[in-house]
């Protein structure tokens, strides 16, 4: 997916996950390479992901939801029987 990109940029793959031009291509070392693609895989700024921080969603979800269906089940006749 990178190489098609940076190709159609004009850009080598690594000034692509560096984001910056390079004045000659040179070649990087092995500590570089591992820096580079671990910044470019990363989430910026080391903040962590919505599913990762702990929130009341999850409750809130299962409450609702049980609410709902208590409603749902208020409704329903119950149970059918045949008329006497």
């Amino acid at each position: 997916m990178l190489l098609p990109l940076s190709e159609a940029l004009g850009v080598t793959v690594t000034e692509l996950l560096c984001c910056e031009r390079m004045e000659k291509p040179r070649t990087l070392t092995p500590e570089e390479v591992d820096d580079v693609v671990r910044s470019a895989i990363c989430y910026p700024g080391g903040k962590r992901r919505a599913y990762q921080e702990k929130s009341w969603w999850p409750l809130l979800y299962l409450v609702s939801a049980a609410v709902s269906g208590l409603g749902l089940y208020s409704v329903l006749p119950w149970p059918c029987r045949p008329a006497q």
